[in-house]
């Protein structure tokens, strides 16, 4: 996982739950890294995940809100980072559409050792979108925060439908269905 969301897990924990929470919560989580976190740096994804997990249980939350709520969060973090293929789209779903055949060959450029997720789309209209969200990661509820900060940024309103989730079904990709409101 790169460093730069780590940054950004770190500002999402201290303003919602306190200032130095994070430092807490890392200190507090038995982490491989050792050093600080550093935005192009990678970092083990177990890292993360022990981080999370910590937050949810001192925090007494529940997984999936937590990942939506930081999710939401990350989306304008990262569109900060390179405003360009925000600014290029017309609309939410252009953007969408763009993410795996511009955006994260874009990263993978600059980080040769990124690991992105991989998105297939069907079922296009002018309403609708179907999204098959392939990752090894697993984290479909931080997919869905980001697709409602996508939605946000893009001032879009959507109605958004996990249709199979790996969680459940054991599969190895989730599926949404995006319906603009």
């Amino acid at each position: 996982m790169k460093g730069v969301v780590f940054n950004v897990l770190e500002n999402f924990t201290n303003e919602t739950f306190g200032e130095d929470e994070f430092d807490k919560i890392v200190c507090e989580s038995d982490l491989e890294t050792k050093d600080p976190f550093v935005g192009p740096g990678t970092y083990p994804d177990s890292d993360l995940f022990k981080i999370v997990s910590k937050i949810v249980n001192v925090k007494s939350l529940k997984i999936d809100w937590a990942l939506r709520e930081f999710g939401r969060y990350l989306f304008p973090n990262l569109i900060k980072i390179n405003p360009k293929y925000a600014k290029e789209s017309k609309n939410l779903f252009d953007f969408l559409l763009r993410v795996d055949s511009i955006i994260h060959i874009e990263v993978k450029k600059l980080y040769q050792d990124a690991v992105t997720p991989s998105f297939i789309f069907s079922d296009i209209t002018n309403n609708t979108m179907k999204v098959k969200y392939i990752s090894n990661r697993h984290l479909c509820y931080l997919m869905e925060g980001l697709l409602e900060g996508a939605s946000n940024y893009f001032q879009e309103e959507i109605e958004l439908k996990q249709l199979r989730c790996h969680h459940q079904t054991g599969d190895d990709h989730c599926l949404f269905l995006i319906t603009k409101v």
